[in-house]
């Protein structure tokens, strides 16, 4: 199929220069024809070796699929520069990190290495996605609030009846688990928190999705004052 056609070859950087000027004569339509190109066979033999291991076609039997949230140690992930980023945010104290971007592109895969690397580094860590909360509980602003904090506690293996205490008080949802948290949850835990919710994005049909991210907007301004 390919011999009626012309053709340039290059094999290395010594052809550079004879291969531009043959693009600019085939593209003035003067680059003269040529025999159908054959490839120089080998002849030293002890030059043609066995694929390597790593090669072997068989391998592919035991791959994944890359899809979804891809594993920690899955051979597909491939570190980009958000990833150095990520691991510099979750090394500072008081931090507030925001992952955007098209859809599939890697969000949900670098949310869970940045919480892994968070944990091997001693801080408790939570992972709450967006996509198995119920609609139940998505209804007002009070109702996901309590359910954040009962979710919070209940990784932490705290005591949940303690929310009743402080969600009987005549103050904002806000307020209420911003107390509970510095109160209770606070004054008990040893080492860092980090929480990662993913897909937090769905919260945007929501009616009450501004009152909540304010609620973090306004835990970042407090760090200011209050580490």
């Amino acid at each position: 199929f390919l011999n009626p056609l012309q053709y340039i070859t290059w094999e290395s950087e010594s052809d550079n220069d004879r291969v531009a000027q043959e693009i600019i004569q085939a593209v003035q339509g003067e680059l003269p024809a040529k025999e159908p190109y054959e490839k120089p066979r080998e002849t030293n033999e002890e030059k043609i070796s066995r694929p390597v291991p790593e090669f072997d076609a068989r391998v592919l039997d035991e791959l994944r699929e890359p899809g979804g949230t891809l594993r920690l140690q899955d051979k597909f992930y491939i570190k980009r520069d958000e990833d150095r980023r990520m691991e510099n945010e979750v090394k500072r104290l008081g931090s507030t990190i925001t992952i955007r971007a098209a859809r599939q592109t890697g969000k949900s895969s670098l949310l869970v290495r940045g919480l892994d690397q968070a944990q091997r580094s001693g801080a408790d860590t939570i992972l709450m996605d967006m996509q198995r909360v119920d609609k139940d509980h998505l209804v007002s602003l009070d109702v996901f609030l309590r359910y954040l904090a009962e979710y919070i506690l209940t990784k932490l293996s705290y005591d949940t009846e303690a929310i009743d205490r402080y969600w009987r008080k005549s103050l904002s949802p806000q307020e209420k688990l911003t107390i509970l948290l510095e109160d209770f949850v606070f004054d008990k835990i040893r080492r860092n928190l980090v929480v990662g919710l993913d897909e937090i994005d769905d919260l945007l049909q929501t009616s009450f999705y501004s009152g909540f991210f304010g609620l973090l907007r306004s835990w970042y301004n407090r760090r200011a004052n209050d580490e």
